[in-house]
């Protein structure tokens, strides 16, 4: 047997059977919310019956297709014996099996219950069983894979109310035919109401899923998969504008001369741009989504929003507010017969009149890696990598007292956000910049050991900055790391949204700590300089840190990570203490000798001693706003 060409026929076989289930919910949903009761006769019950069933079997030899060619995908077979084996483990065994039989019993179900569309409670509990099958796509895509409950929510409101809208399409046309003119016209204002309540719902489920599958900006513009949404809401736009002139043009005219003809057609065009749109959802659901990918941003420039607060910047904004809200009611006007022809040339006058906006206020620069994240999330094992690569590929240059090129202090790594810093180290500084370097080495490097790179810069500029300020002049962020909390394994991040005292004591032991006035709600961490056994990371603590037992680390990467960011030799981080604020900034270091800033120079404000700086570091946390794009 012939391989089977996965790439072409998994579309395909995704594309019949959820078109067929999107149908056989549709009708079921129409002759019981669309079809006045008693307004259907035996000959339209015949013909929704015969559209019905007729779904049902295409979905059932989609399904069919489906398995197969998704089996070969998952596990390579290619033999006949092999696929058939194979194909009734993954049916049994796995999630997607198992979601694909289910609505594949469903909608079998759903057509038995249904018969001939003659009872209105079999047709409820018949379109009942179809929507529950239909949901269950959130089960057979990316949905399947989330953590939390939102985004299968979502996605499976989002093809009920597809099957309502577009389902409904044809069982509209069959009953505009075989219905009465008055009859005819109840049945289009019905479906007008279910249609508007079902393009709410695929709206606000759309807007659910952009935000898990898709992100930023990045991911509409710079991934296929953006590019496929963005086609997808093309095709919506369409699709409403189809409805616009069915409802406010051609149903006013269904008892005129050709007008049941006109309409008719205009159905049967929504209805093929509906499987367009259905198509192009099929192909995200086979795309990986453009949170996983690497965004790589086309434009030369990208939004700026962040001086809002500038009146001048505000007042941009206001006048794309007010042509934005001309354009709505220009296009809205065309909804009523009394100001089709008033409305948009009211609108077109204000445009004329309105001022313009200056948009290169409202953008910045850009570069290709704008909308990239850091792979490696600032942790202490990738300062460490980091450094492991400035020792293997450093010139003599390197770690001198002065003009030192490993140090890149002087071009505010911790202002630039990740995407743009990775451009500039790889293509500006690798080229023509004081590097450590010999030219063109970071640009063969792999890009995480790039993005290592920029962590270990980042803590070095942090650590030079320390040393000269005596705290840190500008947010920073605290390296992750693994910790042990009594039966608890975490990480710094989870820990996030209380104040940390990390303790460096070389032996592990915490000893006699610097006190903590009472009433400061701070998790003290030992980390130790010598590598102990860590516990796996718990899924889900059983409860809140203790405030009296410290919590514990031992990475040996940790204490380099942390003597780099402190600005210390690793010998002298033993003693040390440092404060890191409830939004995982590092704020305050405490030197093993008890000082806490250089005896020439400024303190920072609210830090001048122990004492006053724990309290200041609890209860003022950088604000939320200052956090950079190195999170995760």
């Amino acid at each position: 047997m012939p391989d089977l060409d996965s790439a072409a026929l998994l579309p395909l076989a995704r594309g019949l059977e959820l078109a067929a289930a999107l149908s056989l919910f549709g009708t079921l949903a129409s002759a019981l919310l669309v079809l006045p009761p008693g307004a259907a006769g035996p000959a339209l019950r015949r013909r929704l019956t015969r559209l019905l069933r007729t779904s049902l079997v295409v979905g059932l030899a989609g399904a069919l297709l489906w398995l197969p060619v998704q089996t070969a995908a998952l596990t390579g077979a290619t033999g006949l014996a092999d696929l058939a084996a194979q194909s009734w483990l993954v049916a049994s065994e796995t999630h997607f099996g198992t979601s694909l039989a289910a609505r594949s019993a469903l909608l079998l179900a759903a057509v038995l219950v249904a018969g001939r569309l003659a009872s209105r409670w079999r047709l409820a509990a018949a379109t009942f069983l179809a929507g529950i099958g239909l949901a269950l796509q959130a089960q057979l895509g990316h949905a399947a894979a989330a953590e939390g409950p939102l985004l299968p929510l979502a996605v499976g409101l989002h093809v009920v109310a597809a099957g309502a809208w577009l389902g409904g399409l044809l069982p509209l046309a069959l009953a505009l035919y075989a219905l009465p003119a008055p009859v005819a016209l109840r049945t289009l204002h019905r479906f007008s109401r279910v249609g508007g309540s079902a393009v709410l719902v695929l709206i606000a489920s759309a807007v659910l899923q952009s935000d898990e599958l898709i992100g930023d900006l990045g991911g509409w513009f710079g991934t296929p998969y953006g590019g496929l949404a963005r086609l997808k809401i093309a095709g919506l736009l369409l699709l409403l504008a189809i409805a616009a002139i069915n409802r406010f043009l051609l149903t006013p005219r269904l008892a005129s001369p050709g007008g049941r003809r006109a309409l008719a057609v205009s159905i049967g065009i929504e209805t093929a741009v509906g499987l367009a749109v259905v198509a192009v959802a099929v192909s995200l659901a086979t795309s990986p989504p453009a949170a996983h990918e690497v965004p790589v941003w086309p434009f030369a420039e990208r939004p700026d929003l962040s001086h809002l607060d500038d009146p001048y910047i505000g007042r941009q904004v206001w006048r794309i507010a007010a042509i934005a809200a001309v354009l709505l009611l220009g296009v809205a006007s065309l909804l009523w017969r009394r100001t089709r022809l008033v409305g948009p040339a009211l609108a077109v006058v204000a445009l004329y009149l309105l001022p313009l906006p200056n948009w290169r206020l409202l953008a910045k620069p850009a570069t290709p890696t704008s909308y990239q994240r850091s792979e490696t999330g600032f942790t202490a094992s990738s300062v460490a990598r980091g450094l492991d690569l400035v020792q293997l590929h450093c010139t003599d240059e390197c770690f001198r007292p002065k003009d030192d090129p490993s140090d890149l202090t002087p071009y505010g790594l911790w202002q630039r956000p990740d995407g743009d810093l990775f451009w500039w180290l790889t293509d500006v500084f690798d080229r023509i910049g004081h590097s450590p370097f010999a030219h063109g080495t970071i640009a063969q490097l792999e890009p995480r050991q790039r993005w290592q790179l920029i962590d270990y810069f980042r803590a070095r500029a942090a650590g030079t900055a320390v040393v000269e300020a005596g705290a840190w002049p500008f947010p920073v962020l605290a390296p992750d790391m693994p910790v042990s909390c009594g039966a608890q394994a975490l990480d710094l991040d989870a820990l996030r949204g209380r104040p940390i005292r990390l303790a460096f004591r070389a032996d592990g032991a915490s000893g006699q700590l610097p006190a903590i006035p009472a009433g400061l709600d701070y998790v003290t961490i030992v980390v130790g300089r010598r590598a102990i056994a860590t516990r796996t990371m718990s899924e889900s603590p059983a409860s809140d840190p203790s405030t009296s037992e410290p919590c514990r680390t031992a990475l040996p990467d940790a204490w380099d990570a942390y003597a780099i960011s402190g600005g210390l030799d690793a010998d002298r981080l033993d003693g040390v203490d440092l404060l890191v604020d409830a939004n995982g900034w590092l704020r305050l270091r405490r030197l093993a000798d008890g000082s806490i800033a250089p005896p020439v120079g400024p303190r920072a404000p609210g830090l001048s001693n122990w004492s006053e700086a724990v309290a200041t570091v609890a209860q003022q946390p950088f604000a939320a706003s200052e956090l950079g794009s190195h999170r995760h």
